[in-house]
């Protein structure tokens, strides 16, 4: 009978027991490693495993248990790359929003910069150092210049710099690498807090490099190590501080330039002023000028001769916007045969030759029309129908709009060289006549002291005129280049306009020879000796001439030598008039522009001095032109007046709107009340006052604030205002609010920061040789910048496509101004073919001419 269970021998019961047993143990296993892979899933990579043990050799052998080690291991490996990615990923997004939301340059940027970086880092204390490069000198080193420091979250008022190479940082700056120190010298650097200091048990410099150029360093001190990643975050938001630097560095250039293009503007604001002041000192010159009445008879003789010159000198007169003539001089008259009464009223071409072509006229009216003056020569016909011809100007005044209100014509009578003996000696006779007939009239005042009264009377009337006359010549002194010499040639004096024309002082040319301005081998001519001969005989001269100046450079001038009498009827002394005329005859059109405006702005001041002298009435005309003038100002800028230490005078609409103030709540304030606190008790504030007060004119950027608070910048001219003792009155300040454009040009600088960062961009000229690359372009293709400068485009293709026509019509397109984007393949300093999607862009410039190309860049992700 077979029993239903075996028997065994104890042996096989003990095998069996055994594998009864590793079955046990391997499905506790399974069940601890499914526990295990659930808790990573679930994200929990620090899961307690307790098959994980080094120890249990058994246990290694499982291949199980090693899989799962080494999966976690793997994934621990992952999470902390990801951490790590994650941790620079913010950072750097956390500083690019600082960097765009502080977006003024300075102090605050730099602090807001190193503060966030100390508390991201985990670091205890740092320093941000910005490079002041020595480009004026290149014997001094370039200092690295502490500005800003932080430690324990509070910002340390420290200013410090460093020499390139000096120290750490000095070191970290000539090498443009990073240092990183675990061992650092006790006496190097102590993190201080309220419980005392220590030494930080690490240090790291990292210089904030652009392109390969370093601009500043930052250096962080932590009791804590740094981990690798920390330090590549820094470097790589190292590049976006430098170019933070960089952009503080070109915008304050920018200021610079906007500075200088707006001198000009200030420069035509002083000059309105001096006119003003000009009239009142006029005034007050003519008050003073009564009471030298004995002094202005004894120089009548001399104020006569002289007049006589300007006579001779120019052919003035004015004409209205139709040509109508509204003033001629006597020099008009005595030429063209028409008398003042005759003259004024008629159209200018009275005096107008039938031979002169009408292209002439035509080519006169529209530039003077235009406002730009027209220089040429006319052949004229005189009342008695004989012709004379003259060298003309004629300038247009301008109103506050730029518009002509009328026209100013200098004539120069040519003619004159032909027939000068005959018309000098016919005025010579005229004025020795005069003159003896003054003589006599003075010896009847002598002899008959019974019409003293009515004879005094005379006198007074004619010393009134004199005094008219020496306050015209005066002005004519002020305009012309005046020389005077004795009958022999040595000189004798000459005015600052002389000096200045031949760049001589006046002690330089005092005694000696006329000769000293003239062509050495002319000096030796029968000519020269000729043109002295007559004038030593009583003979006058005028017409164009070449002279020398200092550095022997010539001259040209239109000048009148005239001599002139003693009380004897001798002649003792010879007056040269002149006027330099070297740009006309160079005809440099930059320069010609000008001398233009100068000349018209001359012209406008002797005409207005001249109508002051002549007529109140021509005052009162002139102070309707400057409010004309101010009232134009006034409705297009925003205008704010000061008394010398600030307060508050009066101010226009457009700056009462533009700050948010009604005028009875500024008047009498202080200036203060528009600026920061902070900035109104700096040194810089004190100075700025300082310097107004003593008549130096302040120009720039300013920020400014409104009732509400709200920020404004302002391009702004302050400009002292004298009184007639030359101290200042009162300061008046014109200004632009330029607040968007600040934040546009910003914005611009942001953008083209960013696409700089995103795309590879090289640009080329029309010729298609490199002119510049960035960064990433040089990276993409393996190159440095001085490997492709100058290169041509072609070191990017295969010789192949260089040779194409394909080739030839794509440069072809960009130098006609066409747009080109696409896929393309080129070739990198390897070799290697390198496919990207790219643009090139023709620029023009303002003449809608390409001039050079700008090529945008993206490597397609498939490479």
């Amino acid at each position: 009978m077979l029993l239903p269970f075996a028997l065994i021998d104890s042996k096989k019961l003990k095998g069996l027991q055994k594998s009864n047993t590793e079955y046990l143990q391997l499905c506790e296993q399974n069940q601890q490693a499914s526990t295990f892979i659930r808790q990573i899933e679930e994200g929990n990579l620090q899961a307690d495993f307790a098959l994980i043990d080094d120890s249990n050799s058994t246990q290694k052998q499982n291949p199980l248990i090693i899989a799962l080690a080494s999966m976690r291991q793997r994934m621990k490996e992952i999470a902390r790359k990801e951490h790590e990615r994650t941790w620079t990923t913010e950072g750097l997004a956390r500083f690019v929003e600082i960097l765009r939301e502080k977006n003024t340059y300075g102090e605050q940027l730099y602090d807001a910069i190193l503060a966030n970086l100390i508390k991201y880092m985990g670091a205890n204390q740092g320093g941000l150092f910005v490079v002041h490069a020595q480009n004026d000198d290149p014997s001094t080193e370039d200092t690295l210049e502490m500005v800003a420091c932080y430690a324990y979250d509070r910002k340390k008022y420290i200013r410090k710099q460093i020499l390139a190479g000096e120290g750490l940082t000095g070191q970290c700056y000539l090498e443009g690498e990073t240092i990183y120190l675990t061992d650092i010298p006790d006496t190097y650097v102590h993190i201080t807090s309220g419980l005392g200091k220590s030494a930080p048990h690490c240090l790291v410099l990292v210089p904030l490099k652009l392109n390969d150029q370093v601009l500043g360093v930052v250096e962080l001190a932590s009791f804590n190590s740094f981990e690798p990643y920390h330090i590549a975050f820094v470097e790589k938001l190292g590049e976006s501080i430098a170019s933070t630097i960089a952009n503080a560095h070109v915008y304050q250039r920018t200021q610079e330039l906007l500075a200088q293009s707006q001198k000009q503007t200030e420069n035509l604001q002083l000059q309105e002023e001096v006119l003003r002041q000009n009239m009142e000192e006029m005034a007050a010159t003519q008050e003073e000028m009564q009471r030298k009445l004995q002094e202005n008879a004894r120089l009548k003789g001399e104020l006569d001769a002289r007049m006589h010159v300007l006579n001779q000198a120019a052919l003035l007169s004015e004409s209205d916007l139709y040509g109508n003539i509204t003033f001629v001089n006597d020099r008009f008259c005595e030429v063209s045969g028409w008398s003042r009464e005759e003259a004024l009223g008629k159209p200018h071409n009275v005096v107008r030759h039938p031979e002169n072509p009408k292209s002439l006229y035509k080519d006169m009216w529209t530039t003077i029309k235009s406002g730009r003056i027209f220089r040429g020569t006319f052949k004229n016909r005189a009342k008695n129908g004989t012709t004379y011809w003259v060298d003309a100007t004629i300038a247009p005044v301008l109103d506050a709009e730029g518009n002509p209100i009328k026209y100013i014509g200098i004539r120069y009578d040519i003619t004159e060289q032909f027939e000068k003996s005959e018309a000098l000696g016919a005025l010579l006779k005229e004025s020795q006549l005069q003159q003896e007939q003054l003589k006599a009239q003075e010896d009847v005042l002598r002899e008959s002291m019974d019409a003293l009264s009515v004879v005094q009377e005379e006198v007074r009337i004619r010393e009134a005129e004199a005094q008219n006359l020496l306050l015209a010549f005066r002005t004519v002194s002020d305009t012309f280049a005046c020389i005077e010499f004795d009958m022999h040639g040595n000189i004798l004096q000459a005015n600052a306009n002389f000096l200045q024309t031949v760049g001589y002082e006046e002690n330089e040319i005092k005694g000696q020879q006329h000769r000293l301005f003239v062509d050495p081998v002319y000096a030796q001519s029968t000519d020269y000796i000729r043109f002295w001969q007559n004038l030593q005989q009583g003979n006058a001269f005028t017409g164009e001439v070449v002279r020398l100046k200092k550095d022997k450079t010539a001259v040209w001038m239109q000048v009148s030598y005239a001599p002139v009498r003693d009380n004897a009827g001798k002649y003792y002394k010879v007056v040269k008039l002149a006027i330099d005329i070297t740009h006309q005859k160079q005809l440099e059109i930059a320069a010609q522009q000008q001398m233009e405006e100068l000349k018209a702005q001359e012209e406008e001041l002797r005409q207005n001095m001249e109508e002051l002298i002549a007529s109140q009435e021509e005052i009162e005309k002139q102070s309707i032109e400057l409010r004309g003038l101010s009232a134009a100002v006034n409705s297009t800028l925003a205008t704010i007046e000061f008394d010398p230490t600030g307060k508050i005078l009066t101010a226009n609409s457009n700056f009462l709107n533009l700050m948010g103030y009604k005028l009875e709540q500024i008047v009498g304030r202080s200036h203060a009340i528009f600026v920061d606190p902070s900035h109104v008790i700096s040194a810089e504030y004190r100075i700025f006052w300082e310097e107004l007060s003593n008549g130096h004119p302040q120009v720039g950027e300013a920020r400014r604030f409104t009732k509400n608070g709200e920020e404004k910048w302002l391009s702004a001219s302050y400009t002292p205002v004298f009184g007639q003792q030359q101290e200042v009155i009162k300061v008046i300040k014109f200004a632009q609010d330029v607040t968007q454009s600040k934040l546009q040009a910003l914005d611009s600088s942001n953008q083209l920061t960013a696409i700089n960062k995103v795309y590879a961009i090289v640009e080329f000229d029309i010729e298609g040789n490199v002119l510049h690359a960035n960064r990433k372009f040089l990276d993409l293709m393996g190159y440095d910048f001085e490997g492709i400068s100058g290169k041509h485009h072609s070191l990017f293709v295969s010789k192949k496509d260089a040779e194409s026509a394909k080739y030839k019509h794509f440069w072809q397109q960009l130098r006609k101004g066409e747009f080109v984007e696409g896929i393309f393949e080129r070739l990198n300093s390897k070799g290697q073919k390198v496919h990207i999607r790219g643009s090139y862009n023709p620029i023009v410039d303002m003449h809608g001419k390409v001039y050079k190309i700008i090529k945008h860049a993206q490597k397609l992700d498939s490479e």
